[in-house]
């Protein structure tokens, strides 16, 4: 039987950078996943996908408004299979240079994982083998939540992934879901000529963000044609005459279900262990991702643990893999410091883009701060103008007595770029003053942060 320091079941960013970070350590290591799911959801039909497709929409329409550059383009169209064909030869450039990363660096063992007892060392079955493990991180992820009286079926009632794989262009599509996910694909199939409709069952799109972001992108979507309908649920669906129709009355050639995920936590075992809960189809996990087995972690998208993101699973797996060797030796002690949320950033990839991190300014106000916001209109950047993509703004939350920093929330072309900023300021527990006495490179779309920083402390003396 072989034996190892950790196993890691799931070879999802989350997974994988455990893996190698634990590898790194001097840990012997070993990862149980299929091949062809190495790099998880978000290398094979999430992050790296949407974002191919997405670049390829927005090229399209850029093109279509180049005229305001001075720049006549005619007769240009989008082919679909291209489209998609290029985000497939993007998934196999880094899937194959992070399979071959793996099998040089750690056993990488094919197959699906099972816990096989209650016994420790943890026993694993991958395929016909047994291996041992003195410790586990469960890293199986997560796939798209159905509405079980509409089932995917891939041509009509479309999955995410269903989505990415399409043969044509439809002519309609209603979405379910106004998420980060089903906001993605609605910019998507909207610059590629499709009618698109956005169904929620909320009072505002996008209900993770800040209100005034929520009510800018939705006034900007509709502007580029998106409709919405709000505080709607999906009470009925049927297939009539090639036509998705909802709630009796809306027809669309397709229907994309985008109303979040289910965690992968079926056939792992764990019913040998009655202190691992599960919270809905999520293993429960404290703030430092253990389980209720001591020596058995889960992260990223399996954990209870919003929010849901690839960047956070990463950083749950480094932490994860320093508390399990009890590696101290790290500035501030990564191992004992849990991700709350706050300190996690939100990308949306939308067209124009959002990004936040922090609390939202009624976050902010309920837990009992005192605030004073700045904030940034992106059509007073020179290099926006430059650019003609100066719709949007930046906007920061302050601590009014401390002047510690709270949130920030931007709605514009490319401020998923900014947001790292801010994360640093979130992470050092930053001041308004380590922004206002940072000089930032001018002309860039960057200085609207200290722009709007500076908004903020102009605000402080009245």
């Amino acid at each position: 039987m072989r034996k190892y320091d950790l196993v890691v079941i799931g070879g999802g960013p989350g997974g994988y950078t455990a893996a190698l970070e634990a590898q790194k350590l001097g840990a012997h290591v070993a990862i149980v996943e299929k091949k062809t799911h190495v790099g998880g959801i978000c290398l094979n039909s999430g992050c790296i996908p949407t974002k191919t497709l997405l670049e390829s929409a927005e090229l399209y329409q850029k093109i279509k408004d180049s005229s305001a550059l001075g720049i006549e383009c005619k007769d240009a169209k989008p082919d679909i299979k291209k489209i998609i064909e290029r985000s497939k030869d993007v998934i196999n450039q880094l899937s194959t240079g992070l399979y071959a990363l793996l099998k040089n660096k750690i056993d990488f063992i094919e197959g699906y994982g099972k816990i096989s007892s209650d016994k420790y060392p943890f026993e694993v079955e991958v395929n016909n083998e047994t291996i041992s493990a003195e410790n586990l991180i469960i890293a199986t992820g997560a796939r798209n939540r159905q509405i079980p009286s509409m089932p995917f079926d891939g041509k009509k009632i479309l999955s995410c992934k269903d989505a990415m794989n399409m043969k044509s262009i439809p002519k309609s599509i209603s979405i379910i879901g106004s998420g980060a996910i089903g906001m993605e694909f609605a910019s998507f199939f909207n610059a590629l000529d499709s009618n698109v409709t956005v169904f929620e069952m909320q009072d505002k799109i996008l209900p993770f963000a800040d209100e005034e972001v929520s009510i800018a992108a939705k006034n900007k979507f509709e502007s580029l044609g998106i409709e919405f309908k709000l505080s709607t649920s999906i009470n009925s669906c049927e297939i009539k005459n090639n036509q998705v129709v909802l709630n009796k009355n809306f027809e669309s050639d397709v229907c994309l279900v985008a109303i979040g995920i289910q965690g992968n936590h079926e056939n792992l075992g764990l019913e040998n262990f009655p202190k691992i809960e599960i919270e809905g189809t999520f293993i429960k996990t404290n703030p430092l991702n253990e389980t209720g087995e001591k020596g058995i972690y889960a992260i990223g998208d399996i954990s209870s643990r919003t929010p849901w993101l690839a960047h956070k699973a990463i950083h749950e797996g480094i932490r994860c893999v320093h508390r399990i060797f009890n590696n101290t030796s790290i500035e501030n002690n990564i191992s004992e410091r849990p991700i709350k949320d706050e300190d996690v950033p939100v990308c949306v990839y939308t067209i124009p883009q959002i990004a936040q991190i922090g609390l939202t300014e009624k976050q902010a106000i309920e837990k009992g701060h005192s605030v004073v916001i700045g904030k940034q209109n992106l059509k007073f950047n020179g290099k926006a103008l430059t650019k003609n993509e100066n719709e949007g703004f930046i906007k920061t939350i302050f601590d009014k007595d401390n002047q510690e920093f709270l949130g920030a929330h931007m709605f514009g072309k490319n401020v998923t770029e900014l947001v790292h900023g801010f994360s640093i300021l979130q992470n050092m527990e930053g001041l308004l003053w380590d922004i206002k006495n940072t000089i930032f490179p001018h002309p860039t779309l960057a200085e609207s942060i200290h722009d709007a920083v500076s908004d903020a402390e102009a605000k402080l003396s009245k």
